[in-house]
């Protein structure tokens, strides 16, 4: 990559280095700014880190303001004589997402860069994160599903018992009135049987006598 003029870099696995203690330091913790914002979001040191064996190579030590707990390493191939400041090469891998990334997502709304183009036929290449929802989806969506059933199947049952009451009580309601006799209000109407018509209260037999006078009903006994 040298003779080429090209150089790598990359983040450290957390499984690769355990702290600071792991690395040789060539220099202090420097502050990092935010070009757009001038505010101060990072601390970055100069060091050293065998990677493997005797293959040493530079490495930066991250320190991120909003995350202290957490120590980010970063090893490049970019010798010190041609970037002596290692938060140069810093801001190349955080500025990388609007220098690469981002231009390609922005590419593939036009040149179809999610697309492979075979021999004999294209076809689209499946998105991951697109085909985990839809099949969580799809599970929620049978489970719902499978509840509302349930919910029905007890619906139907319920106006099936209702039914089968409403009409236990319309005929016992009818038995009821086959059985008992009518209800007299005494109260509003008071009546008296077996007597003349025109019969008053108290004998007296006179017109305008509040009793009513009528033929006594089939039911009542003699």
């Amino acid at each position: 990559m040298t003779s080429h003029q090209k150089a790598f870099v990359a983040l450290l696995k957390a499984n690769q280095y355990a702290g600071e203690a792991d690395f040789a330091r060539r220099g202090r913790f420097r502050q990092l700014k935010d070009p757009r914002t001038g505010q101060v979001t990072h601390r970055v040191a100069d060091a050293d880190f065998c990677l493997a064996g005797d293959l040493e190579v530079r490495a930066g030590l991250i320190d991120d303001l909003d995350r202290p707990d957490v120590l980010i390493a970063l090893v490049t191939t970019v010798s010190r004589e041609d970037e002596p400041d290692i938060r140069r090469i810093v801001r190349w891998y955080l500025e990388r997402w609007n220098a690469q990334e981002n231009s390609f997502r922005d590419q593939i709304a036009f040149v179809h860069l999610n697309i492979n183009f075979c021999l004999r036929a294209k076809r689209a290449v499946p998105d991951r994160r697109i085909a985990r929802r839809i099949t969580d989806l799809t599970t929620h969506l049978e489970a719902v599903k499978r509840k509302l059933d349930s919910k029905v199947a007890q619906l139907a049952d319920l106006e099936r018992r209702v039914k089968n009451l409403t009409a236990r009580h319309d005929k016992l309601r009818g038995s009821h009135r086959l059985l008992c006799p009518p209800c007299i209000d005494r109260r509003r109407t008071p009546v008296r049987y077996d007597q003349p018509a025109g019969w008053g209260r108290g004998g007296s037999g006179q017109p305008g006598s509040r009793w009513v006078t009528r033929s006594p009903p089939a039911w009542l006994p003699a």
